[in-house]
């Protein structure tokens, strides 16, 4: 079921740039609704960078912990929509994408500048690359609640 749904949504991606550039005039912002209640989205998906390890020391702990506390704290603001990691199963040979953000922001650059204050991005240990999504207005979490970790 994992492999159908990462399928459809690999689908979607692929169309997305097309549909999105036929949507959406020049002057419309990303931001607004258009007449298929869909907008434009900043999505970054995020791979093993440069320096990712399997290792897990005390550095790749806190290293992960800073990269959790960012994604909270963009998440508060509203600039982070959706983020979560691949649930792969084990017998998945490439796991080297790790997981999505998905940015609630005007332009591509304004995304890409906020992947870059990720601190597992800034130390090598993830790569992100932001491609725009056309995807359904009022995509959020339902409450802002859930992008906190349970106690």
């Amino acid at each position: 079921m994992r492999r159908l749904l990462l399928a459809a949504l690999g689908l979607a991606l692929a169309l997305a740039p097309s549909l999105a550039l036929a949507a959406d005039p020049p002057s419309r912002s990303p931001r607004e609704r258009d007449e298929r209640g869909m907008r434009i989205y900043f999505m970054g998906f995020l791979s093993r960078g440069p320096a990712w390890t399997a290792e897990v020391t005390d550095a790749t702990r806190a290293l992960q912990e800073a990269h959790l506390a960012n994604i909270r704290r963009l998440a508060a603001d509203g600039r982070l929509l959706i983020a979560g990691p691949f649930a792969y199963e084990e017998s998945d040979t490439d796991q080297s994408l790790r997981g999505i953000f998905i940015f609630d922001t005007e332009t591509r650059a304004e995304a890409e500048e906020l992947a870059r204050t990720d601190p597992a991005v800034q130390a090598g240990r993830l790569a992100i690359r932001i491609v725009p999504w056309y995807g359904p207005y009022g995509l959020t979490y339902a409450d802002r609640e859930a992008a906190k970790p349970a106690p």
